[in-house]
């Protein structure tokens, strides 16, 4: 069985493109989106000279729907003469139907991201990602990279508890985007359901994490559904 573990939205829309490929799967939706209820007070002083940035990139499409309001809580889009990253073709999508013409890099995830800001010369970048970021994207002597959550991810630990029963009784295949809800799911697992689940991650960073307690790891292109589901195919 393929086990979908993003949110509720985002489940739903990858949830469709198995259903057309006849692929059995079902949905454990294990963290909620929040909207943030307020901004530090370091995030504002950032805010207050987002003028001064060059670069403004954007890791998800829950990122732009946040995050894009925090961008004209202090300045607006028309006046904004940054250049707009996506971290894929989902978030650019996103930033476009704000009228905002966007740049993705060659590979769908943080590290091509990192490279993209490289290629462009930008000199100074807000990052707006979830929470639980692990801000992977450092500052270095050409760049200085900042980082502001948009949007807070909440872990439904009563959907954890029924995936762990899930995975105790049955082999599964597991799609896996953030090392805190591999964390979460894992925590308690026997060695007999780590070993017969299969994980798909879409990034290095997470399958390095992923790997110290399961070798059963595909690593996908990226986190993007069609990526996602090209490696569950391979298991398959």
């Amino acid at each position: 069985m393929i086990i979908n573990t993003r949110p509720h939205k985002q489940a739903r829309k990858l949830s469709y493109k198995l259903e057309a490929l006849n692929i059995e799967h079902t949905s454990f939706p294990l963290s909620d989106i929040k909207q943030r209820k307020n901004l530090t007070s370091a995030d504002i002083e950032i805010l207050k000279d987002i003028h001064t940035f060059d670069g403004i990139a954007f890791t998800s499409a829950a990122a732009v729907k946040y995050g894009i309001k925090i961008v004209q809580d202090f300045i607006s889009l028309e006046e904004c003469n940054a250049k707009f990253l996506a971290v894929g073709p989902s978030t650019q999508e996103n930033l476009s139907n704000h009228g905002l013409n966007s740049l993705i890099p060659k590979e769908f995830q943080s590290e091509g991201l990192g490279l993209l800001m490289q290629d462009e010369g930008l000199k100074k970048v807000i990052i707006f990602s979830n929470s639980w970021s692990e801000k992977s994207i450092s500052s270095n002597e050409e760049t200085e990279v900042v980082y502001i959550a948009s949007h807070d991810l909440e872990i439904n630990h009563e959907m954890v508890k029924n995936l762990q029963k899930e995975l105790e009784s049955s082999e599964n295949i597991v799609f896996i985007y953030s090392t805190n809800i591999f964390d979460a799911l894992t925590a308690d697992l026997s060695k007999k359901a780590l070993s017969s689940t299969t994980w798909i991650i879409p990034s290095t960073r997470i399958a390095n994490h992923v790997s110290k307690v399961s070798n059963k790891i595909i690593q996908a292109s990226s986190a993007i559904d069609e990526d996602m589901i090209d490696a569950c195919i391979k298991v398959n």
